[in-house]
């Protein structure tokens, strides 16, 4: 079970304090989002998380948004864009989980509505990061 060693087999690709990307094994990339970001902190983790989803070859993503807090107009535009962007890399599945900060949750759950038509990958939400790990290992 790829579980197992997705526990055991981390690295830590890039940090900062808005931002941590985790390669869990070689097709799992978990990125955790935290606190408030400006547009220009979006804009340069998102380089480095396509870079890193590029050149590893990614093709599952655990977005965990559980710290994130109130995302902006504009940084709702900004994901909208990131997220279509992500339709032309080898990603096959995202699994999210969600905010705990309400107004955040309320913000992503926009995002996710309103770019469901311009995906070519399967999407969920979860609240446990293990069920959202399962789903992705399927």
């Amino acid at each position: 079970m790829l579980l197992k060693s997705t526990l055991t087999n981390t690295q830590s690709i890039y940090s900062t304090s808005k931002m941590t990307m985790i390669s869990l094994n070689d097709h799992i990339l978990k990125i955790e989002l935290k606190g408030f970001q400006t547009l220009a902190e979006a804009s340069r983790n998102g380089i480095m998380m396509k870079e890193a989803i590029y050149s590893k070859g990614i093709q599952l993503l655990l977005i965990d948004e559980r710290e994130l807090k109130a995302v902006s107009d504009e940084m709702k535009q900004f994901f909208k864009r990131s997220i279509s962007e992500m339709g032309n890399s080898n990603i096959r599945k995202i699994a999210i989980l969600s905010a705990d900060n309400i107004i955040a949750r309320f913000g992503m759950e926009q995002v996710i509505t309103e770019t469901e038509d311009r995906i070519n990958y399967e999407r969920r939400i979860f609240e446990s990061e293990i069920e959202a790990l399962g789903w992705l290992e399927s």
